[in-house]
């Protein structure tokens, strides 16, 4: 076919041009491929990396003359059926898929010349292989191999032959019978001085001659260098370079032999575990290297280079057997200070499951002193976590905490640097969730950082700001805890915390204005501490209602469904102040202003919160008087009780001397100046309770009205 044919078999893009037939695909999906149409005069197909999992049975009856193969980078792990009823096949490339072994049937392509499948998971050579009689070329690298057959010495036709990179431990000496060969690539032949095909020809000979069917690596490397020192150290750095997987595990396991030194470095390399960890990277050199070191003889800090390295490469079968083997907890802290923890959390995130396993595994093997071990840095383990921002990672935490109550946890309040807690390092972040996680969890907001600052400090950084709020909640959460809801102390003690700063405080914050170098964000916080701590004093002077009325004044200037930012630090001032100096007043301000007028979110919320906190000074205020009112009420009702008394003790007296009319003109008048007597010593009282002042005037009424009734008593008794 001359022109270009294009057309769509199931999802799968074929192109045909002069009998050659190309494969393409539309997406990333694994493919099956299917085909029901036949193209005898196609000789050629090519598919390589179309992540090809399988290809059906029919498939191939429809290309009964295909003469070319190319399926590789795919994603197959067996050949179909059918394949293998191509008895026109020449050419076969199936590299880099996932073979895992070669079937007998390959014994039916008996016109097979080219076979190329390196880059698989293939373990044995079948003998069906042998049998292909006209095979040049043969590459089978970079699988699973341990052992050639014998019988390998039968393919006269080779030419070609790749072995390298199996781990094959010993080679057949019938290689010397491959008479045609030209070219062969094993990685024993990298490392001699004549590496050509005659060279290696001759020395195989010369061991079949002596009836030797197998030559090792050792008898190998004396028959050709003979006398020569031999530098195998070189050859093991050299191997793990090029993942020559079988040659490694031959070095490792005789490193006595070799004078190789597995625990130690070689000239400016590393030592080849922690080599290999680096450049291979291979799960199984590392493995073979691993399996063949002595971690008894290494040194604390070799150890602990170890773990870290295994950590990053997140190695969880290697990390085990290493902490199996370490008895004293002192060698999982290195000469920087870091712990295994430090390193865990730094790199948390990638690959999470992996990471909290890991991290079960040294919590279960450290106690206290090493899961808040503080580095050289002055940072402990949480506290990279948090400056990472890894939220994952502060959770894993907490659950252990949870899981260990009574015994090893991690502290939520560990100071490193400059005293700086997690709840500081998480506030300055401005990461809202880690400081949701760590509240919700009592971490203590009082504490303080060498320069004095608390976590809310830190949240002034970007206003307006949640964790302000957060924080500020917090910290009233744990005032009514501390004080056991001692209102007056716990009002007391928020004025200190929050507003009242002390002289030296004020003092430095001057000093921040004065110096030139100091921040935009420096000199932000110092202008906002030194308004506090100047104003809230200077404000006590005057009363709450020509605060509440400057208040008033001031806002009623803002444009406030604009959201500006110098509008709501004035408000989240002028709030602040209220809180601190109780002014109710505010509260009914702030009320009329959202009723009446629109309001941006931000000030709207700052509003609210204020009239929420001043609301519970305003309940609390009015409970406690009218306890007060109570208890003077009772003290009055005592009092207007004995003038009464008094007044029945002068009756009696009046009796006797006068007649009965008298009498009541008498008692009148003394009960009424006993009676503004009374009104005159307690009108202080009267105007304080104006709410109460009814109450009591309708109780010295009936007062009055019981007493003249007793004095009529008392004269019908004497008459």
């Amino acid at each position: 076919m001359n022109n270009l044919v294009e057309f769509i078999i199931e999802n799968e893009e074929f192109k045909i041009l002069n009998n050659e037939m190309t494969l393409f695909h539309k997406d990333d999906n694994d493919k099956i491929i299917k085909c029901y149409k036949s193209f005898d005069n196609i000789n050629s197909i090519i598919g390589e990396n179309l992540n090809i999992v399988k290809i059906s049975k029919q498939f191939w009856l429809n290309f009964k003359n295909l003469n070319h193969i190319n399926l590789s980078y795919n994603k197959i792990f067996k050949f179909s059926k059918n394949f293998f009823d191509l008895s026109n096949l020449i050419k076969l490339n199936v590299n880099h898929n996932s073979i895992i072994n070669i079937p007998s049937k390959i014994s039916q392509l008996t016109s097979l010349k080219y076979l190329s499948i390196n880059n698989n998971k293939i373990e044995l050579i079948p003998n069906a292989l042998i049998k292909l009689t006209n095979l040049t070329y043969l590459d089978i690298s970079y699988n699973k191999i341990e052992d050639l057959p014998i019988e390998l010495g039968l393919m006269k036709s080779l030419n070609t032959l790749k072995i390298i990179g199996n781990k094959i431990e010993k080679l057949p000496t019938t290689l010397c019978q491959l008479t045609n060969l030209k070219e062969i690539e094993f990685e024993w032949f990298k490392f001699i001085d004549k590496n050509n095909i005659q060279f290696i020809y001759k020395t195989f000979r010369d061991l079949f001659n002596n009836t030797q069917l197998y030559c090792t690596f050792i008898e190998f490397m004396n028959k050709v260098n003979k006398d020569k020192d031999v530098d195998y150290s070189s050859i093991l750095y050299s191997s793990i370079d090029n993942n020559y997987v079988g040659l490694i595990k031959i070095l490792c396991e005789n490193s006595n032999t070799f004078n190789i030194f597995l625990e130690k470095k070689y000239k400016d390399k590393k030592p080849p575990l922690y080599y290999s960890l680096t450049e291979s990277k291979n799960e199984e050199i590392i493995n073979t290297i691993f399996n063949n070191l002595n971690i008894n003889i290494l040194s604390k800090n070799e150890k602990f280079s170890y773990l870290t390295k295994l950590i990053r490469l997140k190695n969880i079968r290697l990390i085990k057997k290493i902490l199996d083997k370490i008895e004293d907890e002192n060698d999982l802290v290195n000469d920087s200070e870091m712990t295994p923890f430090h390193y865990i959390f730094s790199n948390f995130n990638s690959e999470i499951a992996k990471s909290k396993i890991i991290g079960n595994l040294f919590f279960s093997k450290c106690s206290n002193n090493i899961l808040n071990h503080i580095s050289n840095e002055g940072w402990g383990a949480i506290h990279v976590a948090i400056r990472r921002g890894t939220l994952s990672c502060i959770k894993w935490i907490i659950n252990m905490n949870d899981k260990n109550k009574n015994n090893k946890i991690f502290l939520l309040n560990l100071k490193g640097k400059d005293n700086w807690t997690p709840l500081h390092l998480s506030t300055n972040a401005n990461n809202i969730e880690i400081t949701k996680l760590l509240l919700e969890n009592n971490c203590d907001v009082f504490n303080r950082t060498n320069s004095n600052k608390t976590p809310k400090d830190f949240s002034y950084k970007n206003p307006p700001n949640e964790i302000t709020k957060l924080l500020f909640f917090q910290e009233e959460k744990m005032l009514d805890l501390k004080y056991n809801n001692d209102e007056e102390k716990c009002i007391n003690k928020k004025k200190i915390i929050s507003y009242n700063i002390s002289r030296a405080n004020i003092n430095f914050y001057k000093e921040i204005l004065i110096n030139r170098d100091s921040s935009l964000f420096e000199i932000c916080d110092a202008l906002n501490n030194l308004t506090f701590a100047l104003l809230t004093p200077l404000i006590k002077k005057y009363s709450n209602e020509d605060f509440a009325n400057f208040v008033e004044k001031t806002i009623s200037s803002f444009d406030l469904s604009l959201n500006n930012k110098k509008n709501y630090l004035c408000i989240s001032s002028f709030s602040n102040l209220a809180i601190c100096l109780k002014v109710i007043q505010i509260q009914n301000i702030y009320s009329k202003i959202l009723q009446k007028e629109k309001v941006c979110d931000i000030i709207k919320n700052e509003m609210l919160n204020c009239i929420q906190i001043l609301n519970k000074f305003n309940i609390n205020n009015n409970d406690t008087n009218s306890v007060k009112n109570k208890k003077k009420n009772a003290s009055n009702r005592n009092k207007k009780r004995i003038v009464n008394i008094i007044n029945l003790k002068n009756t009696k007296k009046l009796n006797k001397s006068n007649s009965s009319d008298e009498f009541n003109d008498s008692l009148d008048n003394n009960s009424k100046k006993e009676n503004i007597n009374f009104d005159i010593k307690n009108q202080r009282t009267i105007t304080n309770l104006s709410n109460e002042s009814c109450n009591i005037l309708d109780s010295s009424a009936s007062i009055s009205q019981a007493s003249i009734g007793m004095t009529q008593l008392n004269l019908n008794k004497n008459k």
